[in-house]
């Protein structure tokens, strides 16, 4: 026995039987999966009439439905995915999005789940959210205020409330409201919010000043010119008058800038006058980011270099850069190679591109690369001599 399946493949019973729609096709190990779960080249032609999310192309190959397909790009593989319909500017949705879509008519019958409303193709069920004005649909939960065409529909989420024709959260306690925005801000919240008296009044450690709601700053804490309190021993280097670096007696202004006087041990001071910590990585790090220092600043952390450009790098930088060979001595992982301080050998979960950096197989970039270092990521494969991850 046969069944009709999406794309118009017949398909064979036991491909779908007691398996949900969500999770359509039965796997060889008798698990229901989704049609994503599925290694793209299992999806066979019969396998891929199942999924509302794929179709199939002209050389019979099962590939997902993309978001951003164009009218002018994809409007033939965007009508067949069961679930999209092509708005009035030919780009291919979601028949699910919570939004209101501009489309034609006929386009919105495409989507059992939507239909036309005041030129607006919508979502069809919207009791558990808030219908907007244009015929979104909105979670109760959501932060910012919501504009609704009727404020019966604010009375469906009991946390919400109708505020000068738009439905907003209600604060909790310890919260306090936005003058213009209408959201709600944790008393703790360090930075400066306009808002009413009577609201900031809500918040014991907060006053105004200025038309704005601030913290009110400790007696080991200066502000700074964003209004936001910081406290004495804070490496970081910032704005500020005279007057409110003078209240921390470790602090002094240098070039219109509160920074500590001494940067304490292990630390270094950038070129903005911030102290950074040395940082020793006991792996490669995809995450550190070189700082610009002067070069008796960057010796003095041992587990540093510092390239030409001027940068202190950590010796655990996954980056390449050109460095005096001096410079690059300081670092066993790594070595010297046309001009640049390279790592001897990238560890395992990166390939060593051309230039020298280190790449995380994951990355999506895609450098020029030898077929060696591309072999040692799985997921990645070799095109037009760079590196690219598979599709």
């Amino acid at each position: 026995q046969t069944i009709s399946g999406y794309n118009g493949v017949s398909l064979t019973c036991y491909q779908c039987q007691d398996c949900p729609k969500d999770k359509p096709i039965k796997y060889r190990d008798g698990t229901c999966r989704s049609c994503d779960e599925i290694p793209a080249y299992e999806l066979t032609p019969e396998l891929c009439g199942l999924c509302p999310t794929h179709f199939l192309t002209q050389f019979g190959d099962c590939r997902p439905c993309h978001a951003d397909w164009t009218s002018s790009e994809n409007a033939g593989e965007c009508r067949k995915c069961s679930n999209r319909l092509l708005d009035i500017q030919g780009d291919c949705k979601w028949c699910g999005h919570r939004y209101a879509i501009r489309a034609d008519a006929s386009e919105c019958a495409r989507c059992p789940e939507r239909e036309m409303k005041n030129g607006w193709c919508v979502l069809k069920d919207c009791s558990s959210d808030i219908r907007t004005y244009d015929g979104s649909c909105e979670p109760c939960g959501v932060e910012v205020p919501v504009t609704v065409a009727d404020a019966s529909e604010c009375a469906k989420c009991p946390k919400r409330e109708m505020q000068d024709g738009k439905c907003i959260r209600k604060c909790l306690d310890g919260e306090f409201r936005n003058r213009y925005a209408h959201t709600c801000h944790s008393c703790s919240a360090p930075w400066p919010v306009a808002a009413f008296e009577t609201e900031c009044a809500k918040c014991s450690e907060r006053e105004m000043r200025d038309g704005e709601c601030i913290r009110k700053c400790t007696d080991s804490q200066f502000r700074d010119s964003r209004k936001w309190c910081v406290d004495c021993t804070e490496y970081v280097s910032t704005a500020s008058d005279a007057s409110e670096c003078a209240k921390c007696s470790e602090r002094e202004m240098q070039g219109g800038a509160c920074v500590l006087k001494v940067c304490p041990d292990r630390t270094f001071r950038n070129s903005d006058g911030s102290c950074v910590s040395c940082h020793k990585s006991t792996h490669l790090s995809t995450w550190e980011t070189a700082e610009k220092a002067s070069e008796t600043e960057c010796a003095k952390c041992p587990d540093r270099f510092r390239a030409t450009d001027g940068y202190c790098y950590t010796c655990h930088h996954r980056s390449a850069p050109v460095a005096d060979a001096s410079e690059c001595a300081k670092c066993s992982e790594r070595e010297m190679q046309d001009g640049k301080c390279v790592w001897k050998g990238c560890p395992d979960g990166f390939f060593q591109a051309n230039d020298g950096d280190c790449i995380p197989c994951y990355n999506d970039q895609a450098p020029v690369a030898s077929g060696t270092e591309c072999a040692k990521c799985p997921n990645r494969e070799m095109k037009d001599e760079t590196c690219v991850l598979k599709e």
